[in-house]
């Protein structure tokens, strides 16, 4: 069941405004201030700030503007109410039989990656944004996006404001961990490609899903110039040939982590353990939005991509032809939302990859008519009313199921095209897609939960 998250100073702010009515007499201007302030200090510090900050202090300014209790308990109503209405989920646990490992690579004046792996340890957290500047992304796209379509743009203060409080919030993972033991079998890895303005941290659910069945993923970041002039921009067309130039940077930076990943020597020394061995014949791409984009390119020409493709309402219009047209001979899983699946060109350019690595029941794809392009990363779960307020996702019911039956359907699909590769028999011997949907449905009747699943025939 998802639960929501209790932020301690959002509870003892309301508990304080109540205070302020039930003594009056006590919490003169001075002491009401002092203490207000001390609050929101220690909020700042221990919490982050949210876009409740607004009403919290308009709340608190009207408290002290009068002291009519017809006035002031409405206020404090209004508070709690804000609570509910502005949630932060916990995180649905993985549902493999390892806990998740997290460590950093940094490759020096090229990249960091955040690596995910199985491990039976349990040691500290890790703060959910990778550095204090990841806001940042997120603001200058939408500032962007304002500016394109002639739209009044959102200071960039107010987005510190605004996901601020995902500073404090934690990933779910165990810093550092030893990697779990392996015995003879080597660790199948999936490479991940993050979509425009975002980072290595913001789809975790599906990482933390790969990792608890056995994978290792190496979510790889991609920082780069978001904003592009907009007086250049005078149909969707050009938009999509600057983008472009964008695919040759993310491909150098992902085969470069390749380089990194591919060197028996350096994982040993990264994980600290010379048993350490990935299979390389079995590592995955997978990418969501441009970061699909990046990964059916990168799928296509790069050989070290041996396992198979996963994407994550790739955003393909930008893509070199060959890309979308020609088949990469491997297990591929593609998965739209029901908001990629109303945009004409956006459609079109994935169903042309579908079906060209359709061939011997190697790929499969489909969307779920419920999902936002946002509903692949963590924010549905992070500020959901937030994205709902500006139109970035549908609504708040089911984000449960919404964020298993996607972990579930990825993590099926890793299994059986791992199954498929690994089989001495050969390919044609085990249909991928026809595998997948079966532990995918089986899966979801052991949750409890609805196949939404529109498979493209």
């Amino acid at each position: 069941m998802l639960r929501q998250k209790i932020l301690v100073f959002e509870h003892l702010l309301g508990i304080f405004f109540l205070l302020q009515i039930i003594f009056p007499t006590f919490f003169t201007c001075n002491i009401t201030l002092i203490s207000f302030a001390t609050l929101i200090m220690a909020k700042y510090f221990l919490e982050g700030l949210r876009v409740t900050i607004f009403l919290i202090v308009f709340i608190q300014t009207m408290l002290l503007c009068t002291s009519s209790i017809y006035i002031r308990l409405p206020l404090a109503f209004l508070m709690h109410l804000a609570i509910k209405y502005f949630p932060v989920y916990k995180y649905p646990e993985p549902l493999g039989k390892y806990k998740v490992g997290y460590k950093r690579i940094i490759i020096p004046n090229v990249t960091s990656i955040g690596v995910y792996y199985p491990t039976t340890q349990q040691t500290e957290d890790v703060h959910y944004a990778p550095d204090h500047t990841a806001w940042r992304r997120m603001a200058i796209f939408v500032r962007f996006i304002a500016e394109l379509f002639g739209k009044p743009q959102i200071p960039v203060f107010l987005f510190k404001i605004a996901l601020h409080f995902l500073e404090h919030q934690h990933l779910g993972v165990n810093r550092n961990a030893k990697i779990a033991k392996q015995g003879t079998s080597k660790f199948p890895s999936v490479v991940f490609s993050h979509g425009l303005s975002a980072n290595i941290h913001i789809y975790s659910l599906h990482m933390k899903e790969w990792a608890s069945h056995g994978f290792i993923a190496f979510s790889v970041d991609h920082d780069e110039q978001i904003r592009l002039d907009a007086t250049k921009i005078k149909k969707y067309e050009d938009y999509v040939h600057l983008r472009s130039f964008h695919l040759e940077d993310r491909r150098n930076t992902i085969k470069k982590a390749l380089d990194f990943i591919c060197n028996p020597s350096k994982i040993e020394e990264f994980f600290q353990d010379s048993q350490v061995a990935l299979d390389y014949d079995n590592i995955f791409m997978s990418g969501h939005s441009l970061g699909g984009g990046t990964a059916a390119e990168i799928a296509l020409e790069d050989p070290r991509i041996t396992g198979g493709l996963v994407l994550l309402d790739p955003w393909l219009d930008s893509c070199d032809v060959k890309s979308i047209n020609n088949p990469i001979n491997k297990p591929v899983l593609s998965i739209r939302s029901g908001e990629y699946e109303k945009m004409e060109s956006t459609r079109a350019c994935s169903v042309k990859h579908s079906k060209a690595n359709s061939k011997d029941g190697l790929g499969l794809a489909g969307y779920f008519e419920e999902l936002s392009h946002n509903s692949f990363s963590d924010l549905p779960l992070l500020m959901p009313r937030e994205l709902v307020l500006f139109k970035l996702m549908k609504g708040m019911n089911k984000l449960e199921e919404q964020a298993k039956y996607q972990t579930v359907l990825s993590r099926s699909f890793l299994e059986m095209a791992l199954l498929h590769n690994r089989n001495p028999k050969g390919g044609k011997s085990l249909n991928v897609k026809t595998l997948t949907l079966k532990r995918f449905r089986d899966n979801l009747k052991e949750l409890n939960v609805r196949d939404l699943f529109l498979i493209d025939e």
